[in-house]
């Protein structure tokens, strides 16, 4: 059975997330879970995962949270500029898992919940 790992940026959407984790994460080995420390529009934030982190010890084995604690400066010509840099960040933390030539990652935001059915 090859490793599954289901990959995530993060702000602010806890409930979701549970949700996301109660309905999947039995589907996945491994959840990869990147949060900035600013809001896609340059101002700064939380880090509300880690600040919640309580909330989701029950799938503490499975997940790897990492920050962003660097983000470029918003761009006006280019307003997805910061939420790409964010998404983009998740390829720096998949390098710190096993991942072999049969490994299925899943890129989605926290609200994409699987369909089980499918």
């Amino acid at each position: 059975m090859p490793k599954t790992i289901f990959a995530t940026t993060f702000c602010n959407e806890l409930d979701i997330l549970t949700i996301q984790l109660e309905e999947n994460a039995d589907l996945f080995s491994d959840i990869v879970i990147v949060e900035a420390g600013q809001f896609h529009n340059g101002q700064p934030k939380e880090y509300n995962l880690e600040k919640n982190w309580e909330r989701y010890e029950k799938w503490r084995n499975k997940i790897h949270y990492f920050k962003l604690d660097e983000l470029p400066e918003p761009n006006p010509g280019d307003p997805f500029l910061l939420d790409r840099t964010h998404r983009n960040h998740i390829t720096n933390a998949l390098k710190t898992l096993d991942i072999q030539n049969d490994t299925l990652t899943f890129f989605a935001d926290c609200d994409e919940i699987v369909n089980h059915d499918k």
